[in-house]
């Protein structure tokens, strides 16, 4: 796992973020418009700033600060991101760009579980509008959640799945602030 990069706490509006064309963190790099093949060390993790055009750089593009009105736009950054990526991975990244990097674990253990997921998807999304502490009791003990009795008796390895679930979902809530 690569270093947070300074384009990305100074908040430039032109970083798109981190490449894994092999899919592992062996071979991944950070990249902008102004690097696409990879933003130089000195820049991502030194102390230059890009104010000017970067010795060998093919573009003009340099640091410009975020506008608090601009947003990132996923459909966007997925769209300029190599293809050497697949698709999955371009769309969990560009999601870690708005709602930070913690969202890269979550949805990759929701990739990593989705059978088990789609399993109970009727049950977590109608209550996905509960209170937190319902939330909190079936993260305990997911087999009193009415209708999963049986099939934790048929498939009792997805009880740890569907407790870390919900103690991730409730994770969420807490930061958003919901109740």
């Amino acid at each position: 796992m690569l270093e947070t990069p300074k384009c990305w706490t100074r908040k430039c509006k032109h970083f798109l973020g981190v490449l894994q064309p092999d899919g592992t963190e062996e071979n991944e790099w950070v990249y902008c418009k102004a690097f696409p093949e990879g933003i130089p060390e000195e820049i991502a993790y030194g102390d230059n700033p890009h104010a000017v055009t970067f010795p060998g750089q093919k573009n003009k593009i340099v640091y410009e600060k975020k506008g608090t009105d601009e947003n990132f736009k996923p459909a966007s950054i997925v769209k300029s991101m190599t293809d050497t990526l697949p698709n999955e991975r371009k769309l969990i990244h560009a999601i870690a760009l708005i709602y930070g990097q913690q969202v890269i674990d979550d949805v990759e253990f929701c990739i990593k579980h989705y059978d088990v997921i789609d399993r109970y998807a009727k049950g977590i999304l109608t209550m996905q509008l509960a209170p937190i502490r319902t939330l909190e009791a079936v993260a305990l003990d997911p087999a009193s959640v009415p209708g999963w009795t049986h099939s934790l008796a048929t498939h009792p390895e997805d009880c740890g799945v569907l407790k870390e679930f919900f103690a991730r979902l409730i994770r969420y809530y807490v930061k958003i602030g919901r109740t």
